[in-house]
């Protein structure tokens, strides 16, 4: 479309802050995380009046929305895991907030203002009737915070089975957790992830995860900021996911579970 892209951090909302998104000319913006409510960002491209985009949230008035049914496609993982004989299934989640350090969280965890995919991962779980038997926020999505998120839940009184972890990122620092632990995945624990990345290091394993087309994603994006700026309102698009069940097992007995069959998902 013969326009530049400019990557400006999400603002806090904290009281003084000052934000490029306040001042840095701009024809549209995409949002890339948005706050189940009272987002920062919004506030502040609401007042300048700009078009916008969002992205795996519900939309300003007037605005564009490309998203995902995360929730349902979580639903599936858990109830998979339960299929495979899973009773102690904990959840390692994307940090409700930035500048968090990662750590253990009350079972019923529920922050007030969250990036929505967050919430839509742990509501999955009341929908699947699971209690989470550990919760672990970590501080960001990246491979070293898995890793620390992996230990507290691994080395949680719980014992989990399985963890279900909302980013692949996060998933594959688990992994190295548990090999740390000298635990087996998936014969000790189970691991699931989300997004779809492509992690051959983490051969032979494959994670069982749920596949999203982030280009798919961003080329919707690119056709509401184009609709928008052509004075046309966007459709919203809800773009599919694809579920991968690899290597998945039953729980086993260096967990404390019954042995069980053998069943890869």
């Amino acid at each position: 479309m013969g326009l530049g892209a400019l990557l400006i951090p999400a603002p806090r909302g904290d009281e003084g802050e000052t934000s490029l998104l306040e001042s840095a000319p701009m024809d549209a913006a995409v949002v890339l995380r948005v706050r189940d409510h009272d987002d920062p960002a919004l506030a502040i491209l609401r007042k300048r009046g700009l078009p916008v985009v969002v992205m795996d949230a519900e939309p300003p008035a007037g605005g564009g929305q490309v998203t995902i049914d995360d929730t349902s496609a979580t639903v599936e993982l858990i109830e998979h895991l339960v299929s495979l004989g899973h009773e102690r299934i904990g959840t390692i989640t994307l940090p409700h907030a930035p500048g968090l350090e990662t750590s253990l969280r009350p079972a019923d965890y529920w922050p007030e203002t969250s990036w929505a995919p967050m919430h839509h991962r742990l509501e999955a779980f009341r929908l699947a009737g699971v209690r989470p038997c550990v919760v672990v926020e970590s501080r960001e999505s990246m491979v070293a915070e898995g890793i620390a998120a992996g230990h507290l839940a691994l080395a949680h009184e719980s014992q989990p089975t399985a963890l279900v972890v909302q980013s692949d990122l996060l998933a594959a620092g688990v992994v190295l957790a548990a090999r740390e632990l000298d635990l087996s995945v998936p014969g000790d624990v189970s691991i699931t992830g989300f997004d779809g990345l492509d992690l051959p290091w983490l051969a032979p394993l494959e994670l069982t995860t749920v596949y999203q087309d982030g280009v798919e994603k961003g080329h919707a994006l690119a056709k509401a900021v184009k609709d928008l700026l052509a004075g046309e309102e966007p459709a919203s698009v809800l773009t599919p996911l694809e579920p991968t069940h690899r290597h998945l097992d039953g729980p086993g007995e260096a967990r404390g579970a019954e042995p069980r069959a053998n069943a890869r998902g």
